[in-house]
């Protein structure tokens, strides 16, 4: 955000005597939003990822005490079942993170 906040555009825009409020919200974080959407989206597949281990080193009840328990008792259809359920979630915040890429780029194209 320095970079863009350096850029030529924003010295113009500095020169007009626009508001530093305004120059890092309206011109700089626009340029850099589309990379942290993106990025943020899918690191929730990789939380998701860990819950596993995170559930079974401190005991808490859930999906990954669920998956544990369930694959030392080798129950298959259990297993299928949530890998089924993960995998949808997983897709699902892929579509929602391409879906907002899609507006943020379109945001920044109407300028």
């Amino acid at each position: 955000m320095l970079e863009a906040l350096r850029s030529d555009s924003v010295f113009t825009e500095r020169a007009k005597d626009l508001k530093s409020r305004i120059l890092r919200y309206k011109l700089a974080l626009r340029k850099h939003l589309l990379p942290i959407v993106a990025s943020e989206g899918y690191a929730l597949g990789f939380l998701l990822s860990g819950v596993a281990i995170i559930e079974s080193v401190f005991a808490w009840p859930g999906i990954g005490e669920f998956l544990v328990d369930m694959a030392s008792s080798r129950d298959l259809p259990a297993l299928m079942g949530l890998d089924l359920i993960i995998t949808l979630f997983v897709l699902f915040v892929n579509l929602v993170t391409d879906i907002s890429c899609a507006v943020v780029d379109s945001i920044k194209k109407c300028e």
